[in-house]
């Protein structure tokens, strides 16, 4: 092993195609719900509540549906207006199925950006920064 590793990427994009995969084969409608709290959501306002947003992702509702690793994109209409709908993956917080509320809610996860991350310490021992750890047996 490294000592340098690279961060895990998230599951949720990968979940959440595989998920969409599965409503179509079903030919059932797929929504998923948005965290409209967080930085970078593009959804009108007037369809937030309680900082939440349903979206249908249906091939009908959005023709153009793209789930990056990163973000979700797609162009839509919200009473009669279009609008481009543009959010970070870790908005989406949760996948269902119209017809039968079933569904995925997504674990919440720390996304690492690559400019971010920082290898911990090392533990080898070596160094001033080190520290030995010692376990004791209590009885």
């Amino acid at each position: 092993m490294s000592d340098h590793q690279s961060p895990v990427i998230s599951k949720r994009p990968y979940l959440l195609r595989a998920l969409y995969q599965w409503a179509l084969d079903s030919n059932v409608t797929p929504h998923i719900i948005v965290d409209a709290t967080i930085d970078g959501v593009n959804v009108p306002s007037s369809s937030v509540t309680n900082g939440r947003v349903v979206l249908n992702i249906s091939p009908s509702a959005v023709p153009d549906l793209e789930i990056a690793n990163d973000r979700v994109t797609f162009h839509t209409r919200f009473q009669g207006t279009s609008w481009w709908i543009d959010l970070p993956i870790s908005a989406v917080i949760a996948f269902s199925i119209r017809e039968t509320n079933e569904g995925m809610v997504f674990p919440q996860e720390a996304f690492a950006e690559p400019t971010d991350f920082q290898p911990p310490p090392s533990t080898s021992g070596k160094g001033p920064d080190s520290k030995q750890h010692h376990l004791r047996v209590v009885k």
